[in-house]
């Protein structure tokens, strides 16, 4: 049985791994940017008034991850698969060889090795990624190829928590649409923007409250679990 302290020791041990103050490059797939796409002076204000801090400073953070992004391209490759591991022994090699890019599903594995630090059993454990098809971009046929994972601790238990470093949420799983869509809007008006991909190829920064974001969380959504003791 998992706990919320194990749930917030995991949580905050992942964050802290893939710290920037760390060296590291954390996702790719996050931003900030106006709807053109520019990261500059516009969204730095943007993003100073949601959060309270100077333009400069927010400008620099804006710089920061932009740079990051691009040195972190082709990295952080979500490859456990071809080595045969398990999400909590992926999770585990990431951090031995302070490998500190990766998505969701990378940190999410990261969380899961810090659980099992915490005493939670890798077979009480769940990488859980979300995905929902039905979703169509507007006035095509493509469907929705973006999708969200995030550790799932106490799975069958009793007591279920979930751990989402690249959100920044870690709570009981009952209370984890309520804290995304609430993120979500916080990322909104701060000019965060997110990849989504679609199945025809195409690449869209969307704001953090589309509804092809949001859909992730809607009654349509597909959820595909894969124990934290399962191997690749």
């Amino acid at each position: 049985m998992a706990t919320l302290q194990q749930a917030k020791n995991a949580f905050d041990n992942a964050r802290a791994f893939f710290s920037a103050r760390d060296g590291a490059l954390k996702s790719t797939n996050k931003a900030y940017m106006d709807q053109a796409g520019n990261e500059g002076q516009e969204v730095a204000r943007t993003l100073a008034d949601a959060k309270g801090i100077s333009e400069q400073d927010a400008l620099a953070q804006i710089q920061r991850r932009a740079a990051a992004r691009l040195q972190a391209k082709g990295l952080g490759k979500y490859e456990a698969h071809q080595v045969g591991l398990t999400p909590v022994g992926y999770g585990k090699l990431n951090v031995q060889r302070g490998s500190r890019t990766g998505n969701c599903g990378v940190m999410a594995c990261v969380a899961m090795h810090y659980a099992s630090l915490e005493g939670v059993p890798d077979n009480e454990m769940w990488l859980v990624t979300v995905t929902n098809p039905s979703t169509k971009r507007k006035g095509t046929k493509a469907r929705l190829g973006f999708g969200h994972s995030y550790a799932l601790l106490g799975a069958g238990r009793g007591q279920e928590f979930i751990v989402d470093p690249w959100a920044g949420i870690y709570c009981a799983k009952n209370e984890y649409e309520k804290a995304m869509k609430t993120k979500m809007k916080r990322w909104h008006e701060q000019g965060k923007r997110i990849a989504v991909n679609w199945g025809d190829g195409v690449t869209e920064w969307a704001n953090a409250t589309d509804k092809s974001v949001l859909s992730l969380l809607n009654s349509k959504a597909q959820d595909d679990s894969m124990r934290g003791d399962a191997r690749f």
